[in-house]
């Protein structure tokens, strides 16, 4: 039985010729791993699929704070009951516009995923 692509390999496997980006993505990994409980060892493992899958190409990660309030709306979005504003404000440490623009963006999101597109 052949072992998954990752576990032939060392995790130090000859990194000094790797990118940079490509040293901090998975010094990263394995951060977040620990930081998880889990495996360090995984992080090889999951730097080649993401080799695999976006290998070559130009990727963009929207900047830790926009991705953060896009999680955060999605999240009060999910909880929001129509009663409960006040508990969202608290809980999210956010002003009462920020939860109902929070609203409003993903309902809009929604809604646009629903929509068919008229011919």
């Amino acid at each position: 039985m052949t072992k998954p692509l990752g576990e032939a390999f060392d995790n130090t496997l000859s990194q000094e010729s790797w990118p940079q980006a490509t040293k901090e993505i998975f010094e990263i990994l394995e951060a977040e791993l620990k930081a998880h409980e889990a495996d360090p060892a995984l992080a090889m493992p999951l730097l080649l699929a993401l080799a695999r899958e976006f290998g070559g190409l130009q990727v963009y990660f929207p900047k830790g704070k926009s991705i953060e309030a896009h999680f955060r709306d999605r999240q009060i979005w999910e909880e929001f009951n129509g009663k409960n504003v006040v508990d969202l404000v608290r809980k999210f440490s956010v002003t009462h516009e920020t939860v109902y623009k929070a609203i409003r963006k993903i309902r809009k999101l929604e809604m646009d995923k629903r929509q068919v597109e008229p011919f």
